[in-house]
């Protein structure tokens, strides 16, 4: 078997979705540390994930290159012949997005869900929506990882993390200095179901104005522009405060 040297993982969608199959992207950086990971993303939330470590590519779909279908499949030949990828995890596995694995019948791990038509394509596929799995969403996606274990034992971290890059961190904290405030180290960590986080404690944060924007006019504080990133995890944050997912989620 030959090493693994590029690994392509299909995602889409939108911003909960994409945050969640980080982890799965960190489990084959761990897995296989010499591979390039690259992720396909719609263009509007691809700066979430600029810098981060365990991702080397971010390949982006604007809403021209998704429709009309014509230029979406003009744009899968192009990723597809333009890369050659040892392994293919199709998180989705729509007819739309079996096109990546059509235009590369040779790669030899073509990874994704069972459904009725996708077994004319992948050649692994796995139940990641089975009703008689009783996980949550980030250890369903780490399912699609397993195929790999023919090769090595996988490294699984359940973990998903964003990274802020230089530029951002310093625009932040030449803002904060400029007014004269404070703001401490933030650390965010997602409770277990052994032991779940209290989520009030955690709006609670969100809900500070240098985090929200909303309570700002309340408290006196100055508005402050902050980044994509913030602003996602954030809204993604406040969509989810009452799951409890069994892994630690970070703004680096």
């Amino acid at each position: 078997m030959k090493p693994i040297k590029r690994i392509l993982i299909i995602r889409f969608r939108q911003i909960g979705d994409s945050i969640l199959a980080v982890a799965l992207c960190s489990t084959l950086k761990k897995s296989f540390p010499d591979a390039e990971i690259h992720f396909v993303l719609n263009k509007n939330i691809a700066p979430l994930y600029e810098g981060h470590p365990d991702i080397d590519k971010v390949i982006t779909f604007d809403k021209n290159e998704n429709k009309p279908f014509t230029a979406y499949i003009k744009k899968v030949w192009q990723v597809m012949h333009k890369n050659r990828y040892d392994v293919i995890i199709d998180m989705r596995s729509t007819i739309r997005t079996l096109f990546f694995s059509l235009f590369s019948l040779r790669t030899p791990f073509r990874i994704g869900r069972i459904k009725g038509y996708t077994h004319f394509l992948l050649n692994y596929r796995t139940d990641t929506y089975s009703k008689n799995l009783t996980t949550d969403m980030v250890q369903r996606n780490l399912l699609l990882a397993a195929p790999l274990e023919k090769i090595r034992p996988i490294q699984y971290t359940k973990e998903f993390k964003l990274y802020l890059t230089d530029r951002e961190k310093e625009d932040f904290r030449y803002y904060m200095e400029k007014e004269g405030i404070f703001v401490p180290t933030v650390h965010f960590t997602s409770g277990t179901k052994e032991e779940p986080d209290t989520s009030p404690k955690l709006l609670e944060f969100l809900h500070l104005p240098f985090i929200h924007q909303v309570r700002q006019s309340q408290c006196g504080y100055p508005p402050i522009p902050y980044s994509p990133k913030e602003l996602v995890l954030t809204t993604f944050f406040h969509r989810n405060n009452r799951r409890h997912y069994p892994m630690r989620s970070v703004l680096h």
